[in-house]
């Protein structure tokens, strides 16, 4: 009568100092014989190697189920904990394995969490995954934690870096200051350019955006293009030969523009005034040329012969040594630029001078 008195004490001391978590237990004496008012919830552990079948199942310190069946799944272990139908869990609940003693068998200990989120209950949601649950710490995990420092797996690898950490700045206060100094120097210098990396890494970005939207384009291009580079190097053999022959018709001009020299100069010189002329025709040039050759067609078309008989007036200002020099044109007519007369039958040296004909 006793144990029954505290166990119901115990149970509402529990059940008063989780309340404001949602938990709440009614009746809570009568939790020896579950029987047919008891619910199931499946508690999802990354392994659970010590936890009996039938071992407790509590909520503090007091006993609100058993564990009802262990199984793998997907290399987790599922526990199903069968739970007394008067103990009300919200929705969220954390399980926890942990230790009866240090040498005692695994439990499994649920908590409420600390803001339940809305009206849920674990009977309405009687899954506990793998992310709300965890395990406490044993004594196996412990002692191989203490052998293994102490077998010296790892204070002497932390003696070692000690000692050669002291090693590198002994003597080097200077240097490491300096240092130090540099790298605060850099890191300002970075944090004022801030605006600028982020805005150089979000071009980079749209760059490689388009690039990657640009992709069947380039594929297609470097598809296309390889038959013209096939085409190239077939061909390689007559570009070194051009390439050869254009290298000497430069040697070959440039000793040509030395050999002649102040003579080839004058002469383009001389050439200047005819280009000009030549220039200033403009679309006239080209009226011109196109009446000439279609007088040069109907000329066909009327000679039947080997040859025509022509009679006309050509009008030439200046003399042909006028026309190809024009500084000779400074010097005075000997006619005072009066037209000449008829040409004398057989004189050819008339047709060279200026004048009507």
């Amino acid at each position: 009568m006793r144990r029954a008195s505290r166990a119901a004490v115990a149970l509402l001391a529990a059940a008063s100092t989780t309340t404001g978590c949602g938990f709440s237990l009614q009746n809570a004496a009568g939790l020896g014989g579950g029987g047919d008012d008891t619910y199931r919830v499946t508690a999802v552990f990354a392994e659970a190697p010590r936890l009996p079948l039938g071992g407790t199942v509590r909520v503090g310190q007091a006993t609100v189920g058993r564990v009802a069946a262990i199984s793998t799944e997907n290399f987790r272990a599922r526990v199903e904990l069968e739970l007394d139908s008067r103990v009300r869990l919200p929705a969220g609940t954390l399980a926890k394995l942990e230790l009866t003693s240090a040498l005692g068998e695994e439990f499994v200990l649920l908590r409420p969490p600390p803001r339940p989120s809305g009206q849920a209950t674990l009977q309405q949601e009687p899954v506990i995954p793998l992310e709300r649950t965890s395990r406490g710490p044993d004594v196996e995990s412990t002692l191989a934690a203490v052998g293994t420092l102490l077998n010296g797996s790892g204070i002497d690898q932390a003696r070692t870096i000690v000692d050669e950490a002291n090693a590198m700045l002994s003597g080097r206060a200077g240097t490491i200051n300096e240092l130090l100094a540099r790298l605060d120097h850099v890191l300002t210098t970075l944090d004022d350019h801030s605006a600028q990396i982020v805005e150089v890494i979000d071009s980079m970005h749209a760059v490689s955006g388009q690039l990657a939207a640009s992709t069947p384009t380039l594929e297609a291009a470097l598809t296309d293009i390889r038959p013209a580079l096939d085409t190239l190097l077939a061909e390689r053999e007559r570009f070194s030969r051009l390439l050869r022959s254009v290298s000497s018709l430069g040697g070959n001009t440039a000793r040509l523009i030395e050999e002649t020299g102040t003579a080839l100069t004058e002469q383009l010189h001389q050439l200047r005034p005819l280009l000009k002329e030549l220039g200033a025709l403009d679309d006239g040039l080209g009226r011109t040329l196109t009446d000439a050759r279609e007088f040069i067609r109907l000329l066909r078309q009327a000679t039947p012969g080997d040859y025509l008989m022509l009679d006309g007036t050509i009008n030439v200002p200046l003399t042909v040594a006028e026309i190809l020099d024009p500084d000779l044109g400074e010097v005075p007519s000997p006619t005072g630029g009066e037209p000449l007369g008829q040409p004398r039958q057989g004189d050819a040296g008339l047709l060279l001078e200026g004048g009507t004909r």
